[in-house]
């Protein structure tokens, strides 16, 4: 497995936010804005794999509750390509 680096991500939590609660709030923000949706989706579709490119081209396609099981099922994207992740700057 590869080992990237990591950045915390920047969705507004509470002080002394654990990290899944950080996550939870970063996946909300995705899937009520579409505009952090859309960086989300153009990261990983320049910088993923087909894997990645696979799930950008259904998060596209899904309604907001699909989305949301998506984003919950892999939140290694919304670590990676999400808000303040390593390949969304």
């Amino acid at each position: 497995m590869n080992s990237y680096p990591t950045r915390t991500l920047k969705i507004k939590t509470p002080a002394g936010a654990s990290p899944v609660e950080r996550r939870r709030a970063a996946i909300k923000s995705l899937v009520e804005n579409r505009n952090e949706l859309q960086k989300l989706v153009s990261a990983m579709e320049k910088y993923g794999g087909n894997f990645a490119k696979c799930i950008a081209a259904a998060l596209v396609a899904a309604d907001a509750n699909n989305r949301a099981k998506l984003l919950y099922s892999f939140p290694e994207f919304v670590e990676k390509y999400g808000p303040g992740g390593l390949f969304n700057n």
